[in-house]
């Protein structure tokens, strides 16, 4: 019995060096499928159906009550009727970048104030029309521009909100051409 265990502690406290990892063996069957994971977070509405008018260089005479109608190309009435207009005036005086500014409300310096509203008959329409009188003497001249945004872009109160009174935040938004 003492030879038996002597064998046996000896064997137990001999190594050998030791020798190369053998092969992979064969891949076993595959496991149950995991549970499928949370619903993913919707991504930030696109701008594809925003539109942006721009009518060049009018003529705005100093003339309380004067209203101008800009016509909306390729805008079918049921489209405007579902959308929200931002109407922006901008000087038309050699400078870059143009000076914006919602209407209604109004435009300094002394150009006076202004509003707008739609015209929604057989084609729609912007109309602006000048409230108050300029301190400047003769017609003043602005590049008025329209943005459009049709209702499948509805915001709620989750989302970052938008100031629309600052046209370069909405254009930057909405990635819109200068």
């Amino acid at each position: 019995m003492s030879l038996l265990g002597a064998l046996c502690i000896v064997q137990l406290s001999c190594k050998g060096p030791q020798g190369d990892v053998g092969p992979a063996g064969p891949a076993g069957p595959a496991g149950p499928a995991g549970a499928t994971g949370p619903a993913g977070v919707s991504g930030v509405s696109g701008n594809a159906n925003v539109v942006q008018f721009t009518f060049a260089n009018q003529s705005f005479a100093n003339t309380v009550g004067l209203v101008t109608t800009l016509s909306l190309p390729n805008t079918t009435t049921q489209v405007a009727a579902s959308s929200a207009f931002f109407t922006y005036l901008g000087f038309v005086d050699g400078t870059t970048p143009m000076n914006w500014f919602i209407i209604p409300g109004s435009i300094p310096p002394s150009s006076g104030s202004f509003s707008t509203w739609l015209f929604n008959d057989a084609k729609p329409q912007i109309a602006i029309r000048r409230e108050t009188l300029a301190t400047a003497n003769g017609p003043i001249r602005f590049t008025p521009r329209v943005v459009m945004i049709p209702a499948n872009d509805l915001r709620n109160g989750r989302q970052a909100a938008l100031d629309f009174t600052d046209y370069n935040a909405v254009k930057a938004f909405y990635k819109l051409p200068d």
